[in-house]
């Protein structure tokens, strides 16, 4: 199943990425709002759907769970006989192709946007002290741009119900460096959603912010 995606930015949008290399990454990587980045809001996005709609959810037929963690080092340790939902859709990185995501989101080809360039200093997660020679780039969007996606997923209809559904709640959460964005889908279902994947279609079809 492929369906595209639209997002727009309601606020400034900080796409970026850090690196452990001794040189700034400007030269040598275009962000550009990579589909890696809008995949990675989509998982926190049903994390944090799952915690606070998690009651809702149930009294659809629909008992999830959440390890609540994003962080390769983490994820692990907070499964234990099994992994949670949210990672067994989005993936499980340090078990390679084992544990290997059942989404992918590309960024359709278009016109580049007007970026600005942002250059930051890494910060040690422990220490909360900055790092030597750890510079990384960031580029900033202005409010209103569009970006469009395509994205895949298997046409079980309960994974497509949880896509659905880290899309909706992106309206409500945030991306990038907090930014606020609005999301819009296109013909997800074709027939292949259940009650819960219809009832998420019908709210993404439209822009819930219009101009």
């Amino acid at each position: 199943m492929i369906f595209r995606v639209w997002i727009k930015n309601l606020s400034s949008l900080t796409i970026g990425g850090s690196t452990d290399l001794g040189e700034v990454d400007i030269p040598m990587n275009r962000f550009q709002f990579p589909g890696s980045s809008l995949k990675g809001a989509m998982r926190s996005s049903l994390h944090r759907a799952i915690l606070e709609w998690g009651e809702e959810l149930e009294k659809m037929g629909y008992k999830l769970t959440s390890c609540g963690e994003i962080d390769p080092d983490f994820i692990e340790k907070a499964h234990q006989e099994r992994p949670c939902d949210v990672c067994s859709l989005f993936g499980r990185p340090s078990l390679g192709v084992e544990g290997r995501s059942k989404v992918t989101v590309i960024r359709d080809e278009e016109q580049e946007k007007k970026v600005y360039k942002l250059t930051r200093v890494g910060i040690d997660r422990k220490t909360r002290v900055k790092r030597n020679a750890a510079l990384f780039s960031q580029e900033v969007f202005k409010p209103g741009e569009v970006f469009s996606f395509r994205v895949e997923v298997s046409d079980d209809p309960r994974e497509l119900s949880l896509v659905l559904l880290s899309l909706l709640y992106l309206r409500y959460w945030r991306l990038g460096r907090s930014g606020m964005v609005d999301v819009k889908v296109e013909n997800p279902c074709r027939g292949q959603c259940d009650e819960l994947g219809n009832k998420l279609a019908n709210r993404l079809e439209e822009w819930e912010v219009e101009e």
